[in-house]
């Protein structure tokens, strides 16, 4: 008959046999760690792209006209009335 011993994790007391369980949650926090660590990694990268692309878009909005046509009187066969 196989002895059981006591293996504590994360605070918790957890029963095990040949240490399958445990080794499962060892396995499953560090997996956890580096899910997370990825996850904090491509959110900061996108929160800077994301930045970039709003900078870009305000500088591409400046060079646009803001009244039309933004040349009135340089092409006066363009009319905006009928």
């Amino acid at each position: 008959m196989k002895r059981k011993t006591n293996t504590w994790i994360a605070g918790s007391k957890i029963q095990r046999r040949g240490g399958g369980l445990a080794n499962a949650f060892v396995f499953m926090k560090g997996q956890l760690k580096e899910n997370i660590r990825q996850l904090l990694e491509t959110t900061a990268r996108n929160e800077r792209i994301q930045g970039e692309l709003n900078i870009a878009k305000d500088i591409q909005l400046g060079l646009l006209p803001k009244i039309f046509p933004p040349f009135p009187t340089a092409v006066p066969w363009i009319s905006t009335h009928r």
